[in-house]
């Protein structure tokens, strides 16, 4: 496996593309280690993006999805496009996506939260939600019957 960091993944002085999968897990919750919450939500993430990586990997080979992750969350606030991300910003893509969408240097820097919703910006592609939490309540999760086949409903962030 070739590790590519983000700067790499385009190419700007060639214009080539970097093919393949690509994986992004935020450091969540690491300056909040001693809130309740935040291990449980960081260990969902974990499991499906980073432990069982596979589940994401063979659905992205396989399908038309072109990221996957858990706990896909939709925001009625922002524009359309941009109102749809996974919560804790941990995911999969093809990299044939990543590369089609808005350039980084072009989003708002100053807004910390665009970075959460960059790589769901696209809205006309698929975006494959491995598990579904309800963010306002303790999260409970059973790893035994935990799986990445059904494509879960999104979390109403706000509404």
């Amino acid at each position: 496996m070739t590790i590519i960091y983000r700067s790499g993944l385009f190419n700007s002085s060639s214009n080539t593309y970097v093919t393949g999968l690509v994986w992004y897990a935020h450091s969540k919750g690491a300056s909040h280690v001693h809130d309740f919450f935040i291990g449980p939500w960081r260990g969902v993430l974990n499991y499906f993006v980073l432990d069982n990586w596979q589940l994401c990997y063979k659905l992205l080979l396989s399908t038309n999805y072109t990221t996957c992750g858990a706990i896909m969350a939709f925001d009625r606030v922002r524009k359309a496009g941009w109102n749809t991300y996974y919560a804790g910003n941990m995911w999969w893509a093809k990299c044939s996506h990543v590369n089609r969408l808005t350039r980084l240097e072009k989003i708002d820097q100053k807004d910390r939260y665009q970075a959460e919703l960059y790589v769901t910006s696209e809205p006309a592609v698929g975006h494959f939600n491995c598990h579904f939490i309800n963010l306002n309540i303790p999260i409970s999760f059973n790893k035994q019957t935990a799986n990445c086949t059904t494509n879960q409903p999104m979390f109403w962030a706000r509404w």
